[in-house]
C-alpha cells in the first residue's frame, strides 16, 4: 500500500477512533485488520477486462470508469487511463486524491484506495467472503461524534464457531458471549449503529453492482447499439455522481466529528482529511464532466452506424 494512501487511511482510522471500552469487547476471537468494502478480487476482474484489447474507445471509457466507481477512486487526469494500450493499464500514470502532487502507476494503487478500506475484526470479514460488499458500520455517539464498529455486519448464513471463537470461550467466556451478541446484531447501549455514508450508498446499489460485475467478468462480448450505449452511459453517470456525493459526505462526517472533538486546522489529522475531501470533490468533478461529454457525444453521433462492445456472460 502506498505510503500516502496509508497515511490517509490511518488518519481516517484515528478520526473514527473508539471512544468507549465496550466497543472493543468481544474481539478476543479475532484480530484487527484493514478490510475492503468491495472485494479486491472483484476489482481485479474489472481491471483485467479494462486492460484487454478493447477495440472501441467508449468501451474502454466505460470499463475504466466502472473501475473508478468500484474501487472508490478519484484520479486525475482520467484520460491517461483511456489512452493506455492493451496490457499497459498497470503503468498508466494518475494523481490520486490522497496524493495530488505526485503521479502513481494505476496498478500499484487501485486495490488500496482509502475510500474502499476500513478497520475491523478479521473474523466477520472471513465469514463474508461470499459477498462482494463488506459494509463499513459505524457508531453514532450522543455527542454526534462517530467511531467504527469493529465487528461489522455478519452477512454470511453460517453461524458456526471458528477456532478463535472456541479459544476465546475457553480463555474468557464473557468476551465470547459479547462477541456472539454482537454478531447476532445486538447494539451497544446509548450508541446508534448505522452504515457509513459511503457504504450506505454501495448497499443501495449492491444488487445492480453485483449484476454488472457478473456481466463484466464474462468471457464473451456483446455489441451495443447507440440507444443501448446511451442507457449504459446514463446509468454510469448516475452511479458516478451518487458515489461522488457519498464519498464527499464520508469526509464531511469525519470533519464534523473531529470538530466536535475540538480538532481544527491547527491539527494535522484535520488538515489531511480536509485536503482529501477537496481533491476527492475536484477530481471526481472532472471525471463527471468527462463522462457527461462522452454521453453527449454518443447522443449526437451521426453519419454511420454506432456500436460498443462490452464483456458479457
Amino acid at each position: 500500500m502506498n505510503k500516502a494512501a496509508l497515511n490517509l487511511f490511518l488518519q481516517e482510522c484515528a478520526a473514527v477512533s473508539l471512544q468507549n471500552s465496550m466497543e472493543l469487547e468481544g474481539g478476543l476471537a479475532s484480530t484487527l485488520q484493514k478490510r475492503h468494502k468491495i472485494r479486491d478480487v472483484d476489482l481485479k476482474t474489472i481491471f483485467q477486462r479494462a486492460d484487454q484489447d478493447v477495440s472501441m474507445l467508449y468501451s474502454k471509457i466505460y470499463l475504466v470508469t466502472q473501475l473508478v466507481i468500484y474501487s472508490g477512486a478519484a484520479y486525475d487526469p482520467i484520460g491517461s487511463l483511456y489512452a493506455a494500450a492493451p496490457g499497459n493499464l498497470h503503468n498508466a500514470q494518475v494523481k490520486p486524491h490522497w496524493d495530488p502532487g505526485k503521479f502513481h502507476s494505476l496498478g500499484d494503487i487501485y486495490e488500496y484506495e482509502p475510500m474502499n478500506l476500513f478497520p475491523g475484526w478479521s473474523l466477520t470479514n472471513t465469514r463474508n467472503q461470499a459477498y462482494m460488499l463488506d459494509p463499513h458500520k459505524i457508531f453514532l455517539h450522543p455527542n454526534a461524534t462517530i467511531s467504527t464498529d469493529l465487528h461489522g455486519e455478519l452477512r454470511a448464513p453460517s453461524s458456526e464457531f471458528t477456532e478463535g471463537m472456541h479459544m476465546a470461550r475457553q480463555l474468557y467466556k464473557p468476551d465470547s458471549d459479547r462477541l456472539e451478541n454482537r454478531l447476532s446484531g445486538h447494539d451497544l447501549p446509548g450508541l446508534t449503529r448505522q452504515n457509513s455514508a459511503y457504504s450506505a450508498q454501495l448497499l443501495a446499489k449492491e444488487s445492480d453492482m453485483v449484476d454488472r460485475l457478473h456481466h463484466i467478468s464474462g468471457d464473451n462480448t456483446s455489441t451495443h447499439t447507440k440507444q443501448d450505449s446511451v442507457k449504459l452511459f446514463t446509468q454510469l453517470l448516475k452511479d458516478l455522481k451518487a458515489t461522488t456525493q457519498a464519498g464527499s459526505k464520508h469526509y464531511t462526517d469525519l470533519i464534523h466529528s473531529l470538530t466536535i472533538q475540538k480538532f481544527s486546522v491547527a491539527d494535522a489529522i484535520f488538515n489531511e482529511i480536509n485536503k482529501a475531501k477537496f481533491h476527492w470533490d475536484t477530481n471526481r468533478g472532472k471525471i463527471i464532466q468527462d463522462i457527461e461529454g462522452h454521453l453527449a457525444s454518443i447522443k449526437n453521433h451521426t453519419g454511420g452506424s454506432f456500436s460498443m462492445d462490452l464483456p458479457c456472460k
